[in-house]
């Protein structure tokens, strides 16, 4: 086994990894019922809860992981250049909140 799989910011990715399949899983039912099934059902209130707890846990584990990654120094060996890609594509993309709005804010409103 490589070196790093025994590292705990290897574990902390495939907890992201699980909490994002769970997201969806969850997501996916509640979707398919509708808002009424998981407001009045306990087996709704459940997946609701399901999917509540999942994403929770998938920001934090993922912060986590790319934390220990940054520190750990995960961009050496050659991958500097995928580091570099993603922060410049991050800067690149609009945030989800300012696109939304664009245009629906009128002036005297």
């Amino acid at each position: 086994q490589p070196y790093y799989v025994g590292s705990w910011v290897y574990v902390f990715g495939v907890i992201t990894i699980a909490a994002l399949v769970w997201v969806v899983v969850s997501g996916v039912v509640l979707a398919f019922m509708g808002p009424q099934w998981w407001h009045d059902s306990g087996v709704g209130r459940f997946f609701n809860g399901l999917h509540f707890w999942s994403v929770q846990l998938f920001f934090i584990f993922m912060v986590l992981h790319l934390w220990g990654q940054y520190f750990m120094a995960g961009w050496r060996h050659g991958r500097a250049a995928t580091w570099l890609r993603a922060v410049r594509r991050q800067r690149a993309t609009p945030s989800r909140s300012s696109a939304s709005s664009a245009g629906r804010v009128r002036k005297g409103e």
